[in-house]
């Protein structure tokens, strides 16, 4: 129920077709970063597998649905108690920055939510 409310909210999905559109195409092939320790022809392959597989891939987290065919579980056992609150390292500032501005582009696309 909650699914396809989200669902309904959000961009409509890209098909299939789109996906494979020339432009599209290298829009992904210019976000994907290779090494520069991969010999030329392995460069080319990795390029030619982005290529037999952009469909696979989200050039931003509007793109990115959800999916009904995976539930992930915590097998804690009965009894278990864990701590209360949980310490994190001090961010920098352009660190605290990157995060927030992530988590809000997050929360907009429905993949995160505030508690």
């Amino acid at each position: 129920m909650v699914h396809e409310r989200l669902r309904a909210a959000r961009a409509p999905e890209i098909s299939d077709e789109e996906r494979h559109m020339p432009e599209r195409v290298q829009r992904v092939l210019d976000a994907v970063r290779i090494g520069n320790d991969l010999a030329p022809e392995e460069r080319e392959r990795v390029r030619d597998l982005v290529r037999e597989y952009a469909d696979i891939f989200t050039l931003s987290l509007d793109e990115v649905r959800l999916v009904d065919f995976v539930e992930h579980k915590i097998g804690v056992p009965p009894g278990t108690v864990g701590p209360r609150t949980a310490h994190q390292k001090p961010l920098t500032e352009p660190q605290r920055a990157w995060l927030y501005d992530a988590l809000d582009e997050m929360e907009k696309c429905d993949i995160v939510r505030r508690i």
